[in-house]
């Protein structure tokens, strides 16, 4: 009975810090432009470099507006960065045990009136994460070019 005790207990304490482990920002808060190639399995690039890069017909403001309002709605939340900085960065956590997946998301403005962004979204913990977070950022880049389109 003692070491199944001791055994929940660890469950629990290992829980606890993939809860409420603060983030370092060094470490999940970096431009998705810098990032060279990806091949993480429990990650999700696309940038300038991706061949499904993509350009906005909208203001830079406007454009992170709209992404802010779906990761809202994905109840998202924002750890690290400004709109200002032009990167920012989000935690999502899955529904059961919250773990926790890092997007950050820089902005650019383009001289042709255009604005574009470069995501990188991976996984904190493990080294799969069954398609997750390239599932959630390829619903949420298509759910911004349909609110685009919309206005």
């Amino acid at each position: 009975m003692k070491i199944l005790s001791t055994v929940f207990l660890i469950i629990i304490i290992v829980l606890c810090y993939i809860r409420f482990a603060k983030p370092n920002d060094s470490n999940w808060h970096i431009d998705p432009e810098l990032v060279a190639q990806n091949d993480l399995r429990n990650s999700f690039l696309n940038n300038s470099k991706s061949s499904n890069f993509s350009y906005y017909a909208v203001p830079i403001k406007d454009l992170y507006l709209k992404l802010y309002e779906i990761a809202e709605a994905d109840k998202c939340q924002r750890v690290f960065g400004n709109i200002d900085e032009g990167i920012i960065t989000f935690v999502c956590r899955s529904r059961f045990l919250g773990f926790p997946d890092y997007i950050s998301i820089s902005f650019k403005e383009h001289e042709t009136g255009k604005s574009s962004l470069s995501v990188f979204s991976r996984s904190r913990f493990g080294v799969y994460d069954f398609g997750k977070n390239k599932k959630r950022m390829k619903k949420w880049l298509k759910q911004l070019k349909s609110n685009i389109q919309d206005t």
